[in-house]
C-alpha cells in the first residue's frame, strides 16, 4: 500500500535496475512478486526484492495487478485470483512446479487470501502488509476510516436492494490518504467487506503453507503486527516473522535480501 506522498518521494524507477537481471533459474521454484496498492512492478524496492530472489534460482515475475497506480481498482477479487492463476500456469509452462507469492502491502493480502481461497501455493511472503477491511470498518477514531466504514454500509446496503451490480463512488484509506474508488457494490465488498475473503486477520489462522511476516519498525501496523496477526498461524516451524528498521515502503529494500533466502530455504 502506497500513499500518495510516499509515490511521490519514490518517483519513476527505473525499469532495468543492476540486482534484478534475470538469471536462469536453479530451482524449480516460481515466485509471483504483487507491488502495494497504487504501485508498479518496476518501483526501485520490489525490483530489489525480485532480483534476490532471482539470485537465489527461482523464477520470479511482477505482474501489474488491478489495484496498480494505472488499473486502481479494477474489477472484483475474484478477478485478481484469476490474473494470479494466469501468471502461475505461465510458471508452470516454462517448467516451474512449485509456486510461491509474495507482495507488499494488499499484495501481502492477496497473497494470504489467495492461498487459502484457491490453494496450490507453497510459502508467502507478507512484506509490510497492508488492506486491512476490519481495522478500516472498527477503528473509525480514524476519519478516513470512519469514511470507508460509511462506504462499506453503503455497499452493503446496496447489496441488500438488489443493487450490487449498480456502479457508485466508495472510499478507501491508503497509509492516511484518502481515495474514491468508483465502482459496483458487489465489486467494492470484494475487497472491502471485513468478513470477506480479504480480512488478513482470519485468513492467517486458516493458512496451511509457510509465512514470512516482514513488518518495519516504523510502518503503522508495527504495534499489533505480531499478537493480531501473526501470531494467529497455525504452529509450523519455517513461518518467519522478520523485523527491520523501516517505514512502509522502505521495509521492501530493508528486507529484499532475506525475502530471497526464506524462499531458498523452501525449494
Amino acid at each position: 500500500m502506497i500513499g500518495r506522498r510516499s509515490f511521490l518521494g519514490l518517483g519513476i524507477a527505473a525499469l532495468a535496475l543492476p540486482g534484478c537481471v534475470t538469471t536462469k533459474p536453479t530451482t524449480s521454484g516460481a515466485v509471483l512478486l504483487m507491488h502495494g496498492k497504487q504501485g508498479m512492478p518496476q518501483f526501485e524496492g520490489l525490483q530489489r526484492v525480485r532480483g534476490e530472489i532471482q539470485g537465489q534460482g527461482l523464477r520470479c515475475e511482477t505482474n501489474e495487478m488491478p489495484w496498480s497506480r494505472t488499473r486502481y481498482l479494477d474489477g472484483s477479487l475474484e478477478g485478481a485470483f484469476d490474473e494470479i492463476d494466469a501468471a502461475l500456469a505461465g510458471f508452470r509452462r516454462v517448467g516451474s512446479t512449485r509456486m510461491f507469492l509474495a507482495g507488499h502491502s494488499i499484495g501481502a493480502a492477496v497473497a494470504v487470501a489467495y492461498a487459502v481461497h484457491r490453494g496450490g501455493i507453497e510459502g508467502i511472503s507478507m512484506i509490510a502488509p497492508g488492506h486491512l477491511p476490519k481495522v478500516y470498518y472498527e477503528a473509525t477514531a480514524i476519519p478516513l476510516n470512519a469514511r470507508v466504514k460509511a462506504a462499506i454500509d453503503k455497499a452493503r446496503a446496496m447489496r441488500a436492494t438488489g443493487q450490487g451490480s449498480g456502479i457508485s463512488e466508495f472510499a478507501d484509506n491508503n497509509q492516511m490518504t484518502a481515495l474514491s474508488p468508483r465502482m459496483s457494490a458487489d465489486d467494492y465488498l470484494s475487497w472491502f467487506d471485513p468478513e470477506g475473503k480479504l480480512e488478513v486477520e482470519s485468513n492467517m489462522s486458516k493458512v496451511t503453507c509457510p509465512v514470512q511476516w516482514v513488518i518495519g519498525t516504523r510502518d503503522i501496523l508495527f504495534a499489533s503486527s505480531r499478537a493480531r496477526y501473526f501470531d494467529r498461524l497455525p504452529v509450523n516451524p519455517r513461518h518467519e516473522f522478520l523485523q527491520v528498521e523501516g517505514d512502509h515502503v522502505g521495509t521492501l529494500a530493508m528486507a529484499a535480501s532475506q525475502v530471497g533466502t526464506f524462499f531458498k530455504r523452501l525449494v
